[in-house]
């Protein structure tokens, strides 16, 4: 019929031949959980079946869509409708495309399989399934992601690997289980990504909080009483970008032990800020936020005559940042406070296959202005201070 796969691995075998009508499948990135679903789901339509494929994001959704639509010879095609994310085939088979923000869209025919993709970041999963999807799926239906903490994902693969649910089989498979799949790519992100990250990503592990990237333990090890009194080598500064966020600026003394924290919820008012940050030490390094509003107020603060080095927060430069101060936790290289942990406790992670975003859930007086000042310190001591490079004229990004 003119579709051509890769050769499935071993592993993906293991899921394929498997007979069980239900299956929990936890894997690491880059297993090749997309490959073995587009398998599956190409098999059931070719056998004339409607098929259904569900993500958390409308985007995943549409990815998985292109690169399922490119697979198939058009002849086989009678239809497909990019609107709408589906695609038929002249003889009767389907595929339609949902997300799991509008979960109740999903309502209103049968379909004969469904797969679940990255289940763990599905809102309210088991209602997602038993209310809206079991009732209208007469086949199979295939959870698959990597684990996100502790929740229906984790309670269904748990109970499928006891045996505790009729018909259902549990799988778990790290990244190492690919072996298309460089091994030395995997022992690169193990050296660069914090180790609870790549547990989770690569290791498919589960654990407590799985969106929390540091580990309660590392938090705890590393809080000091109070404020060192030492001097501060370097400052990081979180500027404030809204009406409830702060501008903090936080201290480390030679020892990268937290010597300094002041914090101002300044909404737009760029000259109050700007002078409340001048107040600073002028020959004291000071690694400030250049995102938005903060570039006004690093010009300043240059034209001051502070030592500043502008750190512009992108989709690439947020996460380095976080990682390496991630890594210093972990290690126990810096020393902060109980206001900055409390802030650290409840720190979100989101990872996919192309992006990763940091921060506290909004609203309820949650911020994470402190662990960003914190981190952006971290990098300016563990760049520049501990080497004893030159900053002046540098810029981030």
């Amino acid at each position: 019929m003119n579709i051509l796969f890769n050769t499935p691995h071993p592993k993906q075998l293991e899921i394929i031949q498997d007979k069980s009508k239900y299956k929990v499948i936890v894997a690491g990135r880059r297993f090749g959980k997309t490959l073995v679903s587009m398998m599956k789901l190409m098999d059931c339509m070719l056998r004339g079946q409607h098929t259904m494929y569900l993500t958390p994001e409308y985007d995943l959704a549409k990815t998985f869509f292109t690169d399922f639509v490119a697979f198939f010879n058009e002849t086989l095609i009678s239809g497909i409708n990019k609107s709408e994310l589906t695609i038929k085939l002249k003889n009767g088979g389907s595929c339609k495309f949902f997300s799991g923000m509008a979960i109740e869209k999903i309502r209103g025919r049968e379909y004969q399989f469904a797969i679940i993709d990255e289940a763990g970041d599905i809102d309210d999963l088991e209602y997602a399934f038993n209310g809206v999807i079991r009732p209208l799926l007469m086949g199979g239906c295939w959870f698959i992601g990597t684990p996100k903490g502790n929740n229906y994902f984790t309670k269904l693969y748990n109970n499928a690997k006891d045996g505790n649910l009729q018909d259902t089989s549990a799988f778990h498979f790290t990244t190492y289980d690919n072996p298309f799949y460089p091994v030395e790519k995997i022992e690169e992100s193990r050296l660069d990504m914090p180790d609870v990250l790549f547990r989770q990503e690569f290791l498919a592990e589960f654990t407590a909080n799985a969106s929390n990237p540091f580990k309660y333990e590392d938090i705890v090890k590393n809080i000091v009483p109070g404020l060192s009194t030492d001097k501060s080598v370097c400052y990081g500064i979180d500027i404030s970008n809204g009406k409830n966020d702060y501008t903090v600026a936080i201290g480390i003394n030679s020892e990268a032990v937290m010597s300094h924290i002041t914090s101002w919820k300044i909404q737009n008012n760029y000259t109050e800020q700007s002078s409340k940050l001048n107040e600073l030490d002028s020959n004291v390094l000071k690694v400030v936020d250049a995102t938005g509003s903060g570039v006004s107020v690093t010009e300043t603060l240059e034209n001051n005559g502070h030592y500043v080095i502008p750190y512009l927060f992108t989709a690439k430069s947020k996460p380095n940042l976080i990682y390496t101060f991630i890594q210093a936790v972990e290690s126990g290289a810096v020393k902060y406070t109980q206001e900055v942990a409390d802030e650290m406790f409840i720190y979100e992670m989101k990872y996919n296959d192309t992006n990763v975003t940091f921060g506290n859930q909004p609203g309820q007086g949650n911020h994470d202005d402190k662990v960003t000042a914190l981190a952006l310190a971290w990098y300016g001591y563990s760049t520049y201070i501990s080497i004893g490079q030159q900053w002046q004229g540098l810029t981030v990004v």
